[in-house]
């Protein structure tokens, strides 16, 4: 029995253990959704191009494996971009595949036509056009660029011409990494010497941490080497719950802003063990002094960082052969006691009366906290309250805190917290979300209506995109363009279908989490906020 184009990507996908596709299709690729369903591989509607990507990398992630997202042609696969650009600067594991027009129709026909491979080619790792010619190489060679070395999103297209055409010899073979598994045991011998003349040593931590199949194992291994070291752990964004967040050691997120509070204990510091890291999610450029040690799966890459060792190798290896340093103590009031008293010194709430009617925004994160398990996920959009949220969410386990860091993208969080749950439906899933970036994701209600997992939307309702009217201020600029009306979101989703609750205090927004908690049903939830506390304001949000 012949197999078409469409046929060989299905079977490529099941093979590498793919049960789900996020998408918004056209009629130019539904073989390729009819090959999928033949396969058994669920594809998810969304209602945004963004979306579906941000989907892919979340569902990717909590599965420890690449995700998958599928858009039409023209329209479709350029709304798809800003999702494509963020798995690019997040280095996440996406599949992205869209429809093309068929290269019989060119030249002179120009509906819906753009050159799709040029415009993806600069924020992907690979780029490919399929045929019944290269459809057996191209789909195990994607994957393989999706995992190897820095992670990151591949882009194929199909025309629905290709799609339907048959493969003239059917090949499927399966992707080999060509990751370096043992680093060189020259560099963890220097990596020890480095370490053992630390006195002041920090230990931080980037996305590459959650890019590890065998997770577990790495945690371990991390936490393992603070203790023994007694360094404080700094997280990125993307790296937060790869410590817990109540270990005597974990200091804080690094990232958010030019100033975040770590930045005092980065300069306090003689040597820095960077884990994973990537300069792509700070906002100012690395140049704190002392000896830097670099522990990754990748290379030193774009930019190189100034580094005196690299230890190049599976991370889980990497740690475990530097952790046995003879010897070694750190500096006396350094480790978990120089930790303590940055806590209490950067992480006090606010201390004055918000607004009436409304509450502090961290009130909003403790109330959350509070009526949640320690494995709940959380996303947070983009705004003022993904600074907050990224730099005080106690994140509790390891792979449960989702932002849209390197590009910082608006509409992530209720898609990423969609996904989380869908993959792991054991766990509720909580959405951060500003009045701004949820008018710009309505549509995905939706979405979490069908699921019906218990997935919390959390708007921020302040009526103002507060994070530049902050910067305005800050400038001494008039106030322009960055407050809005905000629509009544409970209404809103009540007319999906979907529960929902308006409130004001610390009480009532408590009992709106634990009583969808405790349904495990999905609830959104207009949280009336008094904005002064964010650390974005002027003045860094201290009341």
């Amino acid at each position: 029995m012949s197999q078409t184009v469409a046929d060989i990507i299905a079977i490529n996908l099941e093979a590498a253990g793919i049960d789900t596709v996020f998408g918004l299709p056209g009629g130019e690729n539904v073989a390729v959704i009819d090959a999928l369903a033949r396969r058994n591989i669920r594809f998810v509607l969304v209602h945004n191009e963004s979306s579906a990507v941000y989907m892919a990398d979340v569902y990717g992630q909590v599965k420890h494996t690449f995700g998958v997202a599928l858009t039409t042609l023209g329209p479709g696969i350029l709304n798809a971009m800003a999702g494509l650009g963020h798995a690019f600067l997040d280095r996440s594991k996406v599949l992205l595949i869209s429809a093309s027009m068929d290269d019989s129709l060119r030249p002179h026909h120009t509906h819906q036509y753009v050159d799709q491979t040029k415009v993806a080619k600069p924020i992907a790792k690979w780029v490919e056009t399929l045929t019944p010619a290269n459809v057996c190489a191209a789909l195990p060679k994607a994957i393989t660029h999706i995992h190897d070395q820095r992670p990151g999103p591949v882009y194929l297209q199909v025309s629905k011409q290709m799609a339907v055409a048959n493969v003239p010899a059917v090949n499927v073979a399966p992707y080999v990494s060509t990751l370096v598994k043992r680093p060189s045991s020259t560099k963890t011998r220097q990596a020890r010497q480095l370490i053992a003349n630390a006195k002041r040593p920090v230990i931080v931590v980037g996305l590459g941490i959650n890019s590890v199949d065998h997770a577990p194992q790495v945690f371990a291994a991390l936490q393992y080497l603070a203790e023994q070291l007694g360094a404080p752990v700094i997280a990125s964004p993307k790296a937060k719950g790869c410590l817990p967040s109540d270990h005597p050691l974990f200091a804080g997120t690094l990232g958010l802003m030019r100033n975040d509070p770590t930045y005092e204990l980065l300069a306090e510091a003689d040597s820095y063990l960077a884990v994973g890291f990537d300069v792509g999610e700070l906002v100012r450029p690395w140049d704190e002094d002392g000896t830097l040690l670099w522990i990754s799966q990748w290379k030193n890459i774009d930019p190189v960082l100034p580094t005196d060792v690299d230890v190049v190798g599976d991370l889980a290896m990497a740690l475990e052969s530097i952790v046995e340093v003879e010897g070694y103590s750190s500096a006396e009031g350094w480790g978990a006691a120089r930790v303590a008293r940055f806590r209490r010194d950067h992480l006090q709430p606010p201390v004055t009366t918000p607004i009436a009617g409304r509450m502090w925004p961290q009130t909003v994160l403790q109330a959350i906290r509070d009526n949640t398990p320690r494995n709940a996920f959380m996303a947070t959009d983009v705004g003022a309250h993904k600074g907050l949220t990224a730099l005080t969410w106690p994140a509790l386990e390891p792979n449960t805190y989702f932002v849209s860091n390197g590009l910082s993208a608006m509409g992530f969080g209720v898609p990423a917290a969609l996904a989380a749950a869908m993959a792991q439906p054991e766990a509720p899933s909580i959405a951060v979300v500003g009045d701004g970036g949820m008018a710009m994701m309505v549509g995905e209600l939706a979405m979490v209506v069908k699921a019906d997992q218990c997935v919390i939307i959390v708007v921020m309702v302040d009526s103002a995109l507060d994070l530049i009217r902050s910067a305005q201020r800050k400038s001494e600029f008039a106030v322009n363009g960055t407050e809005f009306v905000t629509p009544d979101f409970v209404k809103i989703a009540e007319a999906y279908g979907l529960a929902a609750r308006d409130v004001q205090d610390y009480e009532e927004c408590a009992a709106a989490v634990s009583e969808a908690v405790a349904s495990g049903k999905p609830m959104l939830i207009a949280a009336h906020i008094d904005p002064r506390s964010y650390p974005s304001q002027p003045g860094g949000g201290v009341l």
